[in-house]
């Protein structure tokens, strides 16, 4: 918590007035398809975590720290829930990463993990084209910048933009 309070303090007045979502940090949480863990791996002699699917490990993200964020299950009967992770190598170049992960009947497929290496996410929402939107806040050229993060089930896409 205090990391991200620090990043909020050294962005521009502008984008103090920004709240930062306060997101849980959760090893597991149920979706319609089945119970999403996080569990132990062996990765190059350390131990580390990665996503599990009814306790079988998922095609998806392996770190020293892997934590489940939100479960958005997907309206109208899509045949998918969406789920929002974080990836995290434990240093301090770096500290987040975000991946999605869409879980259905036939099983759960993660996207490479993204974002500004933040941890403060100031909008999850879902868009007019049902596409899930993830705003923050990073540095571009040494100017912060609004960086929107759109995933569409499949694969997730980068929008940079100065700040309002």
């Amino acid at each position: 918590m205090r990391l991200m309070l620090s990043v909020v303090l050294f962005l521009p007045t502008l984008v103090q007035a920004e709240t930062v979502l306060d997101l849980p940090y959760l090893q597991s949480a149920e979706t319609r398809f089945g119970t999403l863990s996080v569990g132990p791996v062996q990765l190059d002699g350390y131990d580390g975590k990665q996503l599990l699917l009814d306790g079988q490990p998922i095609d998806g993200p392996r770190d020293a720290y892997v934590d489940i964020q939100a479960v958005l299950p997907m309206p109208d009967g899509d045949a998918q829930d969406w789920v929002l992770v974080t990836v995290a190598g434990g240093g301090n170049a770096c500290p987040t990463l975000f991946a999605f992960v869409a879980v259905s009947a036939t099983g759960a497929r993660a996207t490479e993990p993204f974002g500004t290496c933040s941890e403060g996410v100031l909008d999850l929402r879902q868009t007019e084209s049902a596409f899930l939107a993830l705003d923050m806040v990073g540095l571009s050229d040494g100017d912060a910048m609004l960086h929107t993060f759109t995933f569409d089930g499949y694969a997730v896409s980068e929008i940079v933009s100065p700040l309002p």
